[in-house]
């Protein structure tokens, strides 16, 4: 009985540890003259949680606002590293930052965006993807606070 409920316990705290979270909604964006698909992270509970505990970062993810807002983002409980791109009102990439996992330092955007595309490391640079190019989110894609 003992050895029943220990091996019971161990088992919910492995499956909740190794837990991932649900895919979100796929939205189509161009990123330059990329079309691809990335989750949306367009409600506040979602952007808290972005890629935290997952183990890959495919396809991508775009943290949406209803507005342009002061932002930073940070690699808490991130497994995996990432790049990220702030995006401007206007769909203008104004900042492409690395990140490490796990690391907490704050890495705010240099000015207001509408937007961050979270992508795996290095994806930026292998797609020729760089500061100035435009990203379009489809018109009938919202956000909410």
């Amino acid at each position: 009985m003992k050895k029943s409920i220990i091996s019971a316990l161990a088992l919910i705290v492995s499956t909740a540890a190794g837990a991932q979270q649900a895919q979100l909604e796929l939205v189509e964006i161009q990123v330059g003259p990329l079309a691809l698909k990335v989750e949306l992270a367009n409600e506040h509970d979602e952007r808290v949680a972005g890629l935290m505990n997952r183990r890959i970062a495919l396809p991508g993810m775009l943290f949406y606002y209803p507005e342009p807002r002061h932002m930073a983002l940070w690699m808490k409980n991130t497994l995996i590293p990432l790049d990220a791109a702030y995006i401007n009102e206007a769909g203008e990439i104004i900042d492409i930052i690395q990140l490490e996992p796990h690391d907490l330092t704050s890495r705010p955007a240099p000015d207001k965006v509408i937007a961050a595309l979270e992508m795996p490391k290095g994806w930026f640079a292998k797609k020729g993807i760089k500061v100035g190019d435009n990203v379009s989110i489809p018109a009938d894609v919202k956000a909410y606070y």
